[in-house]
């Protein structure tokens, strides 16, 4: 493979797989030049559209003839704080409880939009301190010890590995986040996409497992 592919990921996904992404390409394809592109669903999804991006890796997208799309990993949804706060990922924490907790909340929109929608299914409202578009701001203010946090666990492994935070699965009911890869219908690079394709699933298999 040779030429330039441009590849898109929500951001919590792009701090585990952007590296390994792209030094396995440069090892495999030398030739290929590899452009990552970071954001939320609606960007990465519009980049599709334009043609502006070859492959992603989204989450909750709306419904176009324009894209190829395919679901490939559905991970837990935490909530997450200093240790010693008494969270522990062998046991789950009901949403009404979660929302009791002073919360530092993401704007990502397929992210708050899953939320929103489960308080309102249980009738309960988060009891919000603060807003952030940015996993390393919302991170960052909970190790301050300004509120919790809920996040996908794949973005925070790397920090609960380190016991810099503690994290637990949300349930009553379940929160879970569906990680989609995606591509143009008409796209320009076929044989690449089709590369990246199995590249990203191989990637995605160990927290498959281990979800």
């Amino acid at each position: 493979l040779m030429g330039s592919v441009a590849v898109g990921m929500l951001p919590g996904l792009a701090a585990a797989l952007a590296g390994p992404l792209v030094t396995s390409l440069r090892r495999q394809y030398p030739d290929l030049k590899v452009r990552i592109a970071t954001g939320f669903t609606d960007f990465l999804q519009d980049g599709l559209e334009d043609g502006k991006l070859d492959i992603c890796l989204m989450g909750d997208y709306l419904q176009s003839e324009m894209l190829l799309t395919s679901p490939v990993f559905r991970e837990p949804i935490y909530v997450v704080g200093l240790p010693g706060c008494g969270l522990s990922q062998s046991h789950p924490v009901p949403l009404a409880e979660v929302a009791k907790r002073p919360m530092v909340v993401p704007e990502a929109q397929s992210l708050r939009n899953a939320i929103d929608r489960a308080c309102t299914i249980i009738g309960v409202n988060l009891n919000l301190v603060a807003e952030s578009d940015s996993t390393a701001v919302i991170l960052d203010l909970v190790e301050r010890g300004v509120g919790y946090t809920i996040l996908p666990v794949m973005p925070i492994t790397p920090m609960l590995k380190a016991k810099r935070i503690v994290g637990a699965p949300i349930v009553s009911p379940h929160l879970r986040r569906t990680v989609i890869i995606g591509s143009p219908v008409i796209n320009r690079n076929p044989h690449t996409v089709n590369a990246l394709h199995a590249e990203l699933i191989g990637l995605l298999r160990p927290y498959v497992e281990q979800f």
